[in-house]
């Protein structure tokens, strides 16, 4: 059977997982299959097929990916001796990374224990480099298809390992910044945390405008949770909807675990812009768009990427928008389209702003030139604290392990 399947690919691997007699009808009834071959070809530098991907996602999914690697790939591991079973760990743990990944492309979720038994095999001993990568990846996945307390212990054991690593220290103060709950009252204001609700054509990217009345006005987007009148093209929230009023004590406490983590993470150079725009990003939630603006003209200062500065010259429009300057609002939306011409937050804002001032007819031409998903926007991601593509992570990994 081993010979068969080392060399048959995908197609082989099908025999493997159906090869249990009357098993066969659903893979749900295999509870292990032979995992060797599949781990010798990644050795061996052979990137899996994507259809091999996607019957490793199912088994992911259903608990035998895990119960084969408990045995299988146990075996596997063991098989390497003393001298190869450091690297063979890495070598396992990044098949098992690409089989995740493909879970949670097909299904938006991820097997946790599935990561969280290759990592345990990780920390058996100290880090290779290329282990960073693995790190990353995992945390990524993770952050988009665990639990908020799967993600938590995942991310402590990633930063165990490379506790300086930028994009582990960005996750840990997004973390922070995620318990900050999602309705609260400052002093006499009631705030909502802008999360993005894009799940459909249809949907609205969230753009919160501060109202002096105490309530929330919502540019151009019904959020699920809360109940209000629309109003033009503004929703008033009238309640807490989803939220909970906190003790100012413990708001106060959110804040500033959240700020000090993202200052933390601000003093290493390769997220230093995104740390900056978070730090604005709380500040506009804390009724502070002075302060807001300066950390947004920093990132600017700090970083040539094009999807950062998009965000801080859609973030700057907002802190515009927080102090009623609308005709400054709209001039840096413009440069916001500048920087991503089809960003659908910046042309929503922009739009709505327009609206603002009655100039009914350029919002519409404005909202006309959004051709492109909801999805697509890096504000979408930003809001969610994404930490951004985990294909070339994989594709460092594969070299690494060859």
């Amino acid at each position: 059977m081993r010979a068969l399947v080392r060399a048959g690919g995908a197609g082989a691997l099908v025999l493997a997982m159906t090869a249990l007699g009357p098993r066969v009808s659903a893979w749900s009834q295999a509870p292990a299959f032979d995992l060797a071959p599949a781990l010798d070809r990644y050795e061996q530098g052979a990137a899996p097929a994507a259809a091999e991907l996607s019957l490793l996602a199912a088994a992911a999914s259903d608990g035998r990916l895990l119960s084969s690697l408990r045995t299988a790939g146990w075996d596997w591991l063991q098989a390497g001796g003393p001298a190869g079973i450091r690297g063979r760990r890495l070598i396992l743990a990044a098949l098992v990374l690409e089989a995740v990944s493909t879970q949670h492309d097909q299904s938006g979720v991820v097997s946790t224990p599935v990561i969280e038994w290759a990592c345990a095999n990780l920390r058996e001993a100290d880090p290779l480099p290329a282990e960073r990568a693995w790190q990353i990846a995992t945390v990524a996945l993770m952050q988009r298809g665990a639990s908020e307390s799967d993600f938590s212990v995942h991310l402590f054991h990633a930063r165990m390992r490379f506790e300086k690593e930028p994009r582990l220290l960005l996750a840990d103060a997004w973390l922070q910044r995620s318990w900050i709950p999602n309705g609260f009252r400052h002093k006499d204001v009631v705030w909502v945390n802008p999360a993005p609700y894009a799940t459909g054509e249809a949907s609205r990217i969230p753009m919160l405008v501060w109202s002096p009345s105490g309530t929330i006005t919502s540019s151009g987007n019904s959020a699920p949770g809360f109940s209000g009148r629309e109003n033009s093209q503004y929703w008033y929230f009238e309640n807490m909807g989803g939220g909970q009023a906190l003790p100012p004590s413990e708001e106060e406490q959110h804040f500033l675990t959240a700020k000090d983590a993202f200052r933390h993470a601000r003093g290493t150079a390769a997220v230093a812009a995104e740390a900056e725009l978070r730090l604005g990003e709380l500040d506009l939630l804390y009724a502070k768009p002075k302060n807001a603006f300066d950390h947004f003209t920093t990132a600017l200062n700090r970083t040539s990427d094009r999807n950062l500065r998009y965000l801080a010259y859609y973030l700057i429009g907002q802190s515009e928008e927080r102090q009623a300057q609308w005709s400054a609002a709209c001039f840096y939306y413009h440069k916001a389209l500048d920087a991503n011409p089809n960003g659908r937050a910046a042309i929503e804002a922009w739009a709505g702003t327009l609206e603002r001032m009655s100039l009914f007819a350029d919002a519409a031409a404005m909202r006309a030139r959004a051709t492109d998903p909801v999805a697509s926007d890096p504000w979408v991601a930003f809001s969610r604290g994404d930490l951004g593509p985990v294909a070339p992570l994989i594709e460092q990994l594969r070299k690494a392990v060859r």
